[in-house]
């Protein structure tokens, strides 16, 4: 049941360029705010219906975990912000770049921040990841900033959503 659920979010998130481009006649902001919006609108009546919004006010009133999604609301922003843009202005391996990257960067903030600690199949993994990621700035021809910013952003957003311990929804 969940690997089901993986594949199908990898194979939605894949064509989501596709979906982009479609709307690629628009304000890149204008999408951005209408994604906003929708989702939202579509996360109140997830809670609505499962009858959570009483949570969701909570969350709102408790003032710690406020303190860390609020930035990390920024950089999910951010993220969004990004990927329509670049994805819009034609920049689609850029984009894909830098969400393989991430997995490399989250490793670093893992390890400097939660003082996490990997066996010898982690760190064999990560060795083969960051080939990957050295042959494919080399295909690229020059310096993956988009892919390193997106990178970052998504990390840290992803580091900063650790910190709270709340449903997805």
């Amino acid at each position: 049941k969940n690997v089901i659920a993986l594949f199908t979010c990898y194979i939605l998130w894949g064509f989501q360029p596709l979906y982009w481009a479609l709307l690629s006649h628009l304000d890149s902001f204008q999408i951005l705010a209408c994604r906003i919006v929708m989702a939202a609108l579509f996360s109140v009546l997830i809670l609505g219906f499962t009858h959570r919004l009483p949570e969701l006010k909570a969350l709102f009133q408790n003032r710690d975990i406020m303190k860390i999604l609020l930035p990390a609301t920024v950089f999910l922003l951010a993220d969004w912000a990004i990927f329509i843009v670049v994805v819009n202005a034609g920049h689609v391996l850029d984009a894909s770049l830098g969400y393989y990257v991430t997995p490399l960067v989250l490793f670093a903030i893992s390890v400097a921040i939660y003082k996490e600690r990997c066996t010898k199949v982690q760190l064999l993994s990560l060795a083969v990841a960051a080939i990957g990621v050295i042959v494919s700035t080399v295909a690229f021809g020059s310096f993956p900033w988009i892919a390193l910013i997106i990178a970052v952003n998504w990390a840290v957003y992803t580091a900063l959503k650790k910190k709270v311990q709340i449903d997805g929804v």
